[in-house]
C-alpha cells in the first residue's frame, strides 16, 4: 500500500479524534454540574434534617426524641461520602 494511501486512511481516524477531543470535555462539564447541584441540594436539605433532629432531641422526652438526630446523622454519611470523591 502507498504512503499517500495510508495517509489518507488515517486522516478520518485524525478528525474522529479532534472531535471527541472537543466534545468529550464539554461533555464532562454539562454532567457534572447538575451533579454539584444536586449534592448541595442533599447537603442542605439533612443539614435542616439535623437541626430538626436536634432540637426535637433537646425539647422532647425520652429516648424517641433523639431518634431523627440519628437518622439524619446516617444520612450525613452519603452525602459526605460524595462530597469527598467529588473533591478528588
Amino acid at each position: 500500500m502507498p504512503a499517500s494511501a495510508l495517509r489518507a486512511n488515517l486522516s478520518p481516524m485524525t478528525a474522529i479524534g479532534d472531535i471527541l477531543g472537543e466534545v468529550v470535555p464539554t461533555l464532562v462539564r454539562l454532567v457534572l454540574r447538575p451533579g454539584a447541584l444536586l449534592l448541595r441540594a442533599a447537603a442542605l436539605a439533612v443539614g435542616a434534617f439535623v437541626l430538626l433532629g436536634l432540637a426535637d432531641g433537646l425539647t422532647g422526652t425520652g429516648w424517641a426524641a433523639w431518634a431523627p438526630l440519628v437518622v439524619a446523622g446516617l444520612l450525613t454519611i452519603p452525602v459526605v461520602t460524595l462530597a469527598a470523591r467529588r473533591e478528588r
